[in-house]
């Protein structure tokens, strides 16, 4: 024994520290969070693996997966909590932290599910010992109320014909009726007969009753029309021998007639009854944790715990349970005994099976306030829990009706009650639904399919809601209700009453649907998703399928049966009235006839059948009997009148044999997709008339006929997401306008201009300005104003617009088109009625209505007055993006004068692309590419959003201005430089062109003209003159991510820091504004939290704005983020817009994901202007409205953090990142090949340029190398490689720890070994592209692109390699980087150049994190960044848990066995 007990303590320490040591694990799985690719990516994998882990017949697979399911269930529910509940208004809050309540009771009872169920005990009978004296005597108790005698006699008969001794076993017959014919039916058969005066405490004061009247050891209980085998006491009181500590043993209660699913529904009869999960893996589990209830039926009590709880227990209305709670405070144990020993009849009708569970409900909750078993002595925590789970599972009724109707707030209402993406949803809820769905399946499967749980209580919700409920507040109230049995249906009908509130709900969620896609395809009320339209209307289709079920329910089936037949093969005789018999076999009895199979089959009968003998067991009975029909094969008997012992006998064959009940065959496994289809199945009989039932026999109960009423003639939620597809339809027309080209006058000369140069000519797209779509005017008086500016040192001698004008054939007539610029009209066109246009008009203007900053304005007027809303009007004209405007330019000459600068080498008002030329002598050294560099950057950081280019000229002076670099005695294209003494900045004439400037950046010495450069970079305010010698000047010290034009993540920000214009629209049409702002691309916020913007807006006031329709649209990057309504949208608010009080809604908060958040982004607001139906013209539209952004709207970046993972070298094309972390790139260093060419100065000097864009600062800090000389004092920092691939770059060291290798002028993948493929798998690299990337490098075209690796020279740092065969290639690599298109193109660590518009990016080399997070946010990161790890993570987990669990489990099943 000592040693016994010594190993199931090691035991337990064994387990202790194996869940220990997995519990970490397991909460970093449930709180890593993933971005959604990944989440989806591991969602589908769990569901894979449990798919596969199903098939393995093993217990502890089915703990894995308890464990697994445990975990994704749980993840799911920290993603709910800690992630979707934000809410914009007091009806969303409502509504959502509703259903985030109902949601935490769905994972309450599934976790104490998977824990009451987690090892089902499978109790065998323990025999009675040989010597029957020690057998305990038996009371058994058969109480009665109101049922007939025909339902109550056969119990009685049933429990004489138990094998137990006679003088140790006593029948009573309880009647609570006083009813005399049960009395002499009592005296007849010879039981007992106990009455009394009153119904006090209804069932168990007359089960109290009659304990104080008897003395039997043992009392067994019998409902009245529970019917038990011969072999019940045999069965169970054994176990009483066994445990002396052993107060109650339950059996099953089995049913031998069809309940209202069953026969109402067309798959009623393919599943398992409803009541087989409690009587399976329910009961089991109780039994497992020593809290298997008493059922109220087919039960054995011992007297002596009942007296020590004062009898049944008489507070409650379901005093069975209760009975067994308190028996078990005592200390008592309790038992199932999984063998059905008796059957009864089900509740015929759905309203009594309603009524049934209403009390069991009650009851329940009563037990819950009055005997709470979390509270109070005696009970063990499982049994506590056990308990619980009883208890809270008849609350499921409000959850599900939450549940039911849901979609409905965002189909109707337009309220999102769950704060996340669609995709979100699906991400996180699939995988937790798919693996309880099939955990559940797996455990109970053969007892309950899936889906059909959520048809059950469906069912029920509606109708136990309010007992439920009331009984929470006042559990007094109440009372014992008993559920009628043995009813006949002489005609079928459908019990509207019973499910109206189904229907309603039905109803509620069909105009759900129709509303929502009414509202995204035809209307938009409230603007939709639509993914999360999508994800709704699946939810509430799938509630709509569950409800019509529920429905169907209600059709009841006519019952005219009056008895249950069982197939039963038993020898017969049968005798004939002329004293002749024959052989023959029973094909099924019931009690009131039988079918039998003749042996002369074939044969007419001899005579008329009067007796039929059955045997069985040894033992045969004689009955009376007539024929029904005689068939070809087989006889058709009925029983004829049969006195007590008669039918005493004929109860003992057809119900009381010791396997009558004993399932023949295993019970089909659940598939949860043929469950759905069963489900659906049924869902449609509702709409096609009654269900057919399956061939063959039908069952029947023993009833009286009874017509319907008048008054009626006539656990957790599953879903599958599934995304609807969106058809868009575009609409196009197109043919030749007719236009005519309007006169101005000629420019008339200038008199004293001075000499300009010779003309150039600028055009100028709507793309260039701006405007990237092109311009739709819309209605009457709409309006549009296109900014643009000309150089200050250009004067215009010609100009004329170039309009790409399209509308459709419903224009109508009397519409014009009028231009002005800067307030002066250039003209009006005319537009051609009754035919589509699409065609070009030119307009000359006259050069002297131009100034540096100039707007065009385009105004849509028509002579007619016209009503339409300008979103409907017919007066619609599109001017698209190809629209320009063509100037004749001419350049006007400069004094030489530092006090300009950056003129005339830069003019903000200049428009289009800028080139630089950058002039430098023979073999620039290091020094003087540094200052290059400087300056470069410097410029860059003026043009801003205008592209630059510095093409680079050794020796050589180009036309037009340019930068000139040079050292004291240097003579450079033949021109003579002014004396240089020291740091020198000058303005001089460009010998080649009179008309352009050269600015010379000079010294001594390379670190005097860096002194020089960086006087020009800082001090430019300071300088006059035409040269000027300089003092040096001191860089100033930067921080990282102090960049001036990055938008501050020290604070909120207010959006008028970020943009001098005004975010407005004076129009009344639809319209848009638009804010840019740039950030560090590695803004980082964990557990995917959102950067808060906060925005106050205005709509214009007015008759003619539809205030209910109106709405500003918010998007980022192109991504819609969400639209804000004119008007509050809570449910007071609506109310008041009902009565015509309108409450504006004037700032809202809008969370904006962080993944959306790029180095150069932009803010789209579009104010959805609607107008008001105005059939009559009594509305007028004013000429001018005010809607806009206020500037005090605030951005806030200060709860974000910096860290990413590189190399990305989308973070270099978007923001020059990593290398403009620090704005002065103080820990940059460019690497250029030995002696290198143009190209690739030109190149680098192009990429500095897009840096100081980026940042708006100039890279004063930055390193040059020529060659790897120097390399090694440069380790530290990050490295811009630029050069051809001809064998001038140290490459085999630069590439060094990279996959890639340079090989005979070009690039080739490292080959990988097997070992560090599958070590990258594990570390959950899954998007490696190396196959594709070899497979390019292997062509014929010679690399040219970016490749991007951790440095071989410090693991903190990046390299970074602008690389190409040719050398026009490298300058074309920066060229190609302005197009929108390929920048949106590139990504991971090895870009492409096909040509100058075509990319092709991959990822092939590992990541590595960049930044510094907490140490407990890094693993949590790391974990998601690893997915494969996280999985991997899990399993181990749950292996170790259930091989902690195993042994424990199995030991305390031995213990409650033994």
């Amino acid at each position: 024994m000592r040693a016994s007990s010594q190993m199931t303590g090691l035991t337990r320490l064994s387990a202790f520290i194996l869940i220990l040591a997995a519990s970490p694990a397991l909460l970093l799985f449930v709180s890593v969070p993933l971005d959604i690719p990944t989440q989806v990516s591991m969602g589908a994998s769990m569901i894979l693996l449990i798919l596969l882990l199903n098939r393995i017949e093993s217990y502890t697979v089915t703990l894995i997966l308890i464990v697994v399911s445990v975990a994704v269930s749980t993840r799911y529910l920290y993603w709910r909590t800690t992630e979707t509940l934000v809410f914009d208004n007091g009806l969303e809050t409502f509504l959502g932290l509703g259903l985030y309540l109902a949601e935490i009771y769905a994972w309450l009872i599934l976790m104490l599910g998977y824990f009451q169920s987690i090892m089902p005990l499978k109790r065998p009978i323990q025999p009675l010992p040989e010597d029957v004296s020690q057998w305990p005597t038996v009371d058994v108790y058969i109480p009665t109320y109101n049922e007939s005698l025909e339902v109550v006699q056969d119990t009685v008969l049933a429990a004489q014909n138990i094998d137990y001794p006679a003088d140790k076993l006593r029948i009573y017959l309880l009647d609570d009726g006083r009813r005399p014919e049960f009395g002499a039916f009592a005296a007849a058969a010879g039981v007992g007969y106990i009455t009394r005066t009153d119904n006090r405490h209804a069932k168990a004061g007359n089960l109290n009753n009659a304990l104080n009247q008897t003395d039997g050891e043992l009392i067994c209980v019998f409902d009245c029309d529970h019917v038990s085998t011969r072999a019940f006491l045999q069965a169970t009181v054994g176990l009483f021998l066994h445990d002396p500590k052993l107060a109650l043993v339950q059996t099953p209660h089995h049913f031998h007639s069809p309940d209202p699913f069953e026969r109402n529904l067309s798959s009623g009869q393919e599943v398992p009854n409803e009541g087989e999960l409690f009587y399976g893996p329910v009961q089991q589990g109780n039994d497992f944790w020593n809290a298997a209830f008493f059922c109220g039926s087919c039960a054995v009590i011992r007297r002596s715990a009942l007296e020590e709880t004062g009898g049944f227990a008489v507070e409650t209305v379901t005093e069975d349970s209760h009975t067994a709670l308190k028996l078990q405070r005592k200390g008592w144990n309790t038992a199932f005994l999984p063998v059905p020993l008796a059957a009864g009849l089900a509740t015929e009708r759905l309203a009594l099976h309603i009524g049934q569970r209403m009390r069991w409900a009650r009851g329940m909750t009563q037990i819950f306030r009055l005997d709470n078993p979390l509270l109070g002595r005696g009970l063990r925590l499982p049994q506590r829990l056990c308990y619980l789970n009883a208890m809270l599972h008849f609350q499921f009724a409000l959850p599900r009706i939450i549940f039911l109707t849901a979609p409905t707030a965002y189909l109707i209402l337009g309220q999102n009650i769950i704060a996340a993406s669609a995709s979100a949803v699906f991400a996180y809820a699939l995988p937790h639904l798919a693996h309880s769905i099939m955990t559940n399946a797996r455990i109970q499967g053969r007892h309950r399919h899936s889906f059909w749980g959520e048809l059950y209580e469906t069912v029920l919700a509606f109708h136990i809601l309010k007992p439920t409920l009331v009984t929470l507040i006042d559990p007094k109230r109440g009372k014992f209700n008993v559920t009628d049995k043995g009813e006949l249906l002489d005609r079928g009908f459908f019990d509207f009453a019973l499910v109206k509130p189904h229907l309603l709900a039905a109803g509620l969620l069909a105009l759900a649907i129709a509303v929502g896609l009414a509202r995204h395809f035809w209307a938009d009320w409230f603007p939709s998703d639509p993914k999360v339209l999508a994800l709704n209307v699946t939810w509430a289709v799938f509630n709509l399928i569950i409800l019509l079920a529920a429905s169907a329910v209600a059709m009841e089936s006519r019952q005219l049966r009056s008895t249950t037949r069982l197939r039963l093969e038993l020898p017969a005789v049968l005798h004939f009235d002329n004293e002749r018999s024959w052989q023959a076999e029973t094909v099924d009895v019931s009690m009131g006839g039988l079918r039998v199979i003749p042996a002369q089959t074939g044969k007419p009968l001899p005579g008329r059948i009067e007796f039929i003998e059955i045997t069985c067991n040894g033992r045969s009975a004689l009955f009376p009997a007539r024929l029904v029909v005689a068939g070809s094969q087989e006889l058709r008997l009925s029983f004829g009148p049969l006195d007590i012992d008669q039918r005493r006998e004929l109860v003992r064959i057809v119900m009381g044999r010791a396997d009558a009940w004993l399932p023949s065959a295993p019970k089909r496994a659940d598939r949860p997709l043929r469950s759905f289809w069963s489900v659906l199945k049924n869902a449609l009989t509702l709409l096609g008339g009654p269900a057919r039932k399956p061939a063959g026999p039908p069952p029947a109960a023993t009833a009286r006929p009874k017509a319907p009423s008048p008054a009626r003639s006539g656990s957790t939620v599953s879903s599958t997401l599934l995304l609807l597809p969106l058809c868009v339809l575009c609409l196009a027309a197109a043919a030749p306008l007719q236009g005519r080209e309007l006169d101005f006058p000629p420019p008339p000369a200038l008199p004293g201009t001075p000499t300009a140069a010779p003309g150039l000519i600028e055009v100028l797209h709507l793309g260039q300005l701006g405007l990237k779509d092109g311009i739709t005017l819309r209605g009457t008086q709409a309006e549009a104003g296109i900014p643009f500016s000309i150089g200050r040192q250009q004067i215009v001698t010609a100009a004329h617009l170039e309009l790409h004008i399209r509308h459709a054939d419903t224009l109508p007539a009397n519409a014009h088109l009028e231009m002005l610029l800067n307030g002066e009209e250039i003209g009006t066109l005319q537009l051609a009625a009754g035919t589509p246009v699409d065609d070009f008009v030119e307009i000359a203007i006259n050069p002297l209505l131009l100034l540096p900053y100039n707007t065009l304005n385009l105004k849509l007027h028509s002579d007619e007055q016209r009503c339409d809303a300008p979103e409907r009007s017919p007066l619609q004209v599109t001017i698209d993006k190809d629209s320009s405007l063509s100037l004749e330019l001419q350049r006007l000459p400069l004094a030489n004068e530092l006090a300009l600068l950056p003129a005339p080498f830069f003019d903000e008002a200049q428009l289009g692309e800028l080139r630089l030329p950058a002039i430098m002598p023979d073999q620039p050294g290091e020094g003087l590419l540094r200052n290059a560099a400087i300056v470069a950057s410097h410029f860059g950081a003026l043009a801003r959003y205008r592209s630059i280019d510095f093409p680079v000229l050794i020796d050589e002076l180009p036309l037009g201005n340019a930068l000139l670099f040079a050292l004291a005695g240097q003579r450079i294209g033949g021109l003579e430089l002014p004396a240089i003494e020291g740091p020198t900045l000058a303005v001089l004439d460009n010998p080649r062109d009179p008309h352009a400037k050269l600015l010379l950046i000079a010294g001594r010495t390379p670190d005097e003209q860096h002194a020089a450069a960086l006087n020009l970079a800082l001090g430019a305010g300071r300088l006059k003159g035409a040269s000027m010698l300089l003092e040096p000047l001191a860089a100033p010290h930067r921080v990282p991510y102090d960049a001036p034009r990055w938008i501050p993540a020290d604070r909120p920000v207010r959006l008028s820091e970020l943009s001098d214009k005004a975010l407005e629209n004076r129009s009344t049409s639809p319209a848009g504004a638009a804010l840019g702002f740039r950030a560090a691309p590695d803004i980082f916020q964990w557990n995917a939290a959102n950067i808060p913007m906060h925005i106050r807006y205005r709509f214009p006031d007015g008759d003619w704005l539809d205030a209910a329709r109106t709405h500003l649209d918010v998007a980022l990057n192109g991504h819609y983020l969400t639209s804000l309504p004119m008007l509050k949208n809570g449910p007071l608010e609506k109310l008041r817009h009902y009565f015509g009080l309108q409450t504006r809604q004037e700032e809202a908060s809008v969370a904006i994901p962080t993944y959306l958040i790029y180095g150069d982004n932009r803010l789209d607001f579009h104010f959805n202007l609607k107008s008001r139906e105005d059939p009559d013209c009594s509305l007028e539209l004013p000429e001018q409205t005010l809607s806009r952004i206020d500037g005090d709207s605030l951005i806030d970046f200060s709860q974000a953090r910096h860290f990413a993972q590189l190399p990305n070298l989308s973070f270099l094309v978007g923001a020059g990142f990593p290398f403009t972390r620090m704005a002065d790139l103080s820990e940059t260093a460019v690497v250029l090949p030995n002696q290198p060419r143009e190209e690739e100065i030109e190149t680098m000097l192009g990429l500095l340029g897009r840096f100081g864009e980026a940042t708006g600062y100039p890279a004063l800090g930055v390193e040059v190398l020529a060659g790897s000389a120097r390399i090694s004092s440069v380790e530290k920092r990050d490295l811009l490689v630029v050069g051809r691939l001809d064998g001038r770059l140290p490459l085999s060291l630069l590439l060094a720890g990279s996959d890639l290798r340079q090989e005979k002028g070009s690039l080739r993948i490292v080959p990988q070994s097997m070992v560090e493929r599958l070590r990258r798998l594990a570390l959950g690299d899954w998007n490696n592209q190396t196959e594709e990337a070899e497979r390019l490098l292997a062509g014929d075209q010679p690399f040219r692109g970016l490749v991007s690796h951790r440095s071989p020279f410090d693991p903190a740092r990046v390299v970074v390699l602008a690389l190409a065969g040719e050398s026009q290639w490298l300058p074309q690599i920066v060229a190609s980087l302005r197009r929108p298109e390929v920048n949106s193109e590139i990504r991971g660590d090895l870009v492409h150049f096909e040509s100058a518009k075509q990319v092709h990016s991959f990822r092939i080399g590992p990541q590595f994190a960049y930044g510094v997070l907490p140490w407990h946010i890094h693993i949590r990161w790391l974990f998601g960044e690893h997915p494969l790890m996280l999985m991997s993570l899990l399993l181990v987990s749950a292996v170790l848990v259930a091989t902690a669990l195993y042994p424990l489990l199995r030991a305390r099943a031995a213990r409650r066995l033994s």
